[in-house]
C-alpha cells in the first residue's frame, strides 16, 4: 500500500492550497502576493502581468521554497494595476490563480465640502455635513469643545460614500459650542470645525408691575427679557389682542417690552398680559391696570347754618 500512495504522489499534478487575494495599496507601498500549492513532485511557479510573464529584478520580488512562492511588487505606481497571475506546473499538469492590483495615490483626507455654523432653536434637530477626499481608508471622528462623540439616541453619526453626517435631536441649551469633524489617514489628517448657537425660548428678568393711574395721564406697562433674537412680543387686554395705533403705543427694544397708553380713560382698566415668544416656545407676564375718575365736587348752598351738606365724588 505504501508503494502505491508513493507512486500515486509522483504522479500528481499541482493543486491550489492558497489562492491569490486581491490588494488595493497606496503609491509607494510593497504589494504582496502569495501562491500556495498542496504536496507535489517537481513544481515550478511563474508569475504573469495581463498575460505577460514577470521575473525577479528592481522592480518585482520573486521568493519560492517547495511548494510556496510569493510576489512582491516593490515600489507599485498607478500604472501597476492590474490583473496578476500565479502558474504552478510540473510534467503531470498546471494550475494558475488571478487577483487584481489597484494602486490608489497616497493622498491625505482633504474636505471637498465642510460643516456650515447653525443657529436653531431648543427642541429642533441640527445636522452637520461634510465631504472628504483622500486615500482609503479614511476615518472620520466628530468631537464637540475637544470631547469625541459617540453614536447614541441623542447623536446619531453616519456615512454614505465620501459624505459624512453628525445629526442631533431635540436640542437643549447643552448643545451649544464648537463642533469639530477630523478625517485622517496613513498619509495625514484635515480638520475643519463649525458652530452651533441655540436660542432658548425667551424668559421673563423683570415682570409687569400693576399700574393705578388717574384719568388722562399716561400709564407705562414694562417687562424685560433674556433673549431678543427672533422674538415676538404680543398684548392682551382681558383677553383680547390689542393692536398698536393712537391708543396704544408698543415697543421692543434692548429687549424691554413696553405698552404705552398715552391718554387713559376709564375703559383702560382691565388684565393686561405680555406674551413674548419664538420657536423655542413663549412665556407670559401679567398686571392689573386701574384707571380712577377725577373727583368732582358740586357747590351747595345752605339757607342754613342748621343744615347739614353731603358732597358725592365720581
Amino acid at each position: 500500500m505504501a508503494l502505491n500512495y508513493s507512486l500515486l504522489l509522483i504522479s500528481v499534478a499541482p493543486i491550489l492550497r492558497r489562492r491569490l487575494e486581491s490588494l488595493e495599496v497606496a503609491v509607494n507601498h510593497v504589494a504582496k502576493f502569495t501562491c500556495e500549492v498542496e504536496t507535489a513532485p517537481n513544481v515550478r511557479f511563474q508569475w504573469y502581468k495581463a498575460g505577460r510573464e514577470i521575473y525577479d529584478g528592481d522592480k518585482y520580488s520573486i521568493h519560492t521554497s517547495n511548494y510556496l512562492s510569493t510576489l512582491e511588487i516593490l515600489r507599485p505606481q498607478v500604472v501597476d494595476y492590474g490583473e496578476y497571475s500565479c502558474k504552478a506546473s510540473n510534467q503531470h499538469g498546471s494550475v494558475s490563480s488571478t487577483a487584481l492590483l489597484t494602486v490608489t495615490e497616497a493622498l491625505p483626507p482633504t474636505f471637498l465640502t465642510r460643516p456650515e455654523s447653525i443657529t436653531t432653536f431648543v427642541g429642533k434637530s441640527a445636522k452637520f455635513l461634510c465631504t472628504v477626499s483622500g486615500t482609503p481608508v479614511i476615518e472620520v471622528a466628530w468631537q464637540k469643545d475637544g470631547t469625541t462623540i459617540s453614536p447614541s439616541d441623542h447623536h446619531k453619526i453616519s456615512k454614505v460614500e465620501n459624505k459624512h453626517v453628525l445629526e442631533i435631536s431635540l436640542l437643549t441649551t447643552s448643545d451649544r459650542g464648537v463642533y469639530t469633524c477630523k478625517a485622517s489617514n496613513k498619509f495625514g489628517a484635515d480638520i475643519c470645525q463649525a458652530e452651533m448657537v441655540i436660542i432658548d425660548k425667551p424668559h421673563f428678568i423683570k415682570v409687569l408691575q400693576s399700574v393705578q393711574s388717574a384719568v388722562n395721564k399716561k400709564i407705562r406697562l414694562e417687562c424685560q427679557v433674556d433673549e431678543d433674537r427672533k422674538v415676538t412680543v404680543g398684548w392682551t387686554k382681558d383677553g383680547n389682542k390689542i393692536p398698536p395705533g393712537k391708543d396704544y403705543k408698543i415697543y421692543f427694544e434692548d429687549k424691554i417690552a413696553s405698552l404705552e397708553i398715552p391718554l387713559a380713560k376709564l375703559k383702560d382698566s382691565g388684565h393686561y398680559v405680555c406674551t413674548v415668544s419664538n420657536e423655542a416656545g413663549s412665556s407670559s407676564s401679567s398686571a392689573s391696570v386701574t384707571v380712577r375718575g377725577k373727583i368732582v365736587l358740586g357747590t351747595v348752598y345752605l339757607c342754613s347754618s342748621s343744615v347739614s351738606a353731603f358732597f358725592f365724588c365720581r
